[in-house]
């Protein structure tokens, strides 16, 4: 609240009586956005979703993001329109938390006061396999046992081999949720090699 008074003066110097008092308001600070949540464990990004402003001269909405170790908020979205209520934030990292909040910025420039913080976790690599064995006297070939994994959403099991122990892995089968054993099937007697399993998931994450 401005309370104004008005009165003239002469190039001499002498001032009139000044006008009664003015009382004027300012317009009040735009209100948050009245609901918005963040939705945990999906596959390297987090859903956010608000219900939109009442105010009529909305023209977009800011997303800001921050993270516990860093609590500085940076912005990372504009979406245009008072009724687009969702986001997607993707490209994340596995089983990170984020945090997120919402401003509003009407038509001529008014900016809300932000919406409350909302936390979310994206979801986790899978669990990956225990207890792998290996053959050693079966003849041309070798055969991979081990425990499935704990993860309760396991589509796939992948199955990699080198040359040496330290060398490059590369995926030579991908077996379903269902098997917990595989066939290497090799053409030459007294061949090593080395392997690896790794749980894939519904989302297509791997252990």
């Amino acid at each position: 609240t401005y309370l104004y008074k008005i009165s003239s003066k002469l190039p001499s110097g002498q001032e009139s009586v000044s006008t009664s008092n003015i009382q004027v308001k300012t317009k009040p600070t735009l209100k948050a956005v009245s609901f918005v949540q963040a939705i945990s464990n999906l596959a390297r990004a987090v859903k956010i979703s608000w219900r939109p402003h009442k105010n009529q001269r909305t023209q977009y909405y800011v997303i800001e993001r921050s993270i516990p170790a860093d609590p500085q908020w940076n912005e990372i979205a504009k979406l245009e329109g008072r009724l687009v209520v969702e986001y997607i934030d993707e490209g994340l990292k596995d089983h990170a938390i984020y945090k997120y909040r919402i401003k509003v910025i009407t038509f001529d420039g008014i900016e809300s006061v932000p919406s409350k913080i909302v936390e979310a976790q994206t979801k986790p690599l899978p669990e990956f396999v225990s207890q792998l064995s290996a053959t050693k006297d079966l003849p041309r070939k070798i055969k991979l046992t081990w425990e499935k994994s704990k993860t309760k959403d396991t589509k796939q099991y992948q199955i990699l081999r080198s040359d040496s122990l330290n060398g490059s892995y590369k995926e030579i089968k991908k077996v379903p949720a269902a098997s917990l054993s595989f066939e290497d099937v090799i053409e030459e007697d007294n061949k090593a090699y080395f392997y690896k399993v790794a749980t894939i998931d519904s989302d297509g994450l791997v252990s």
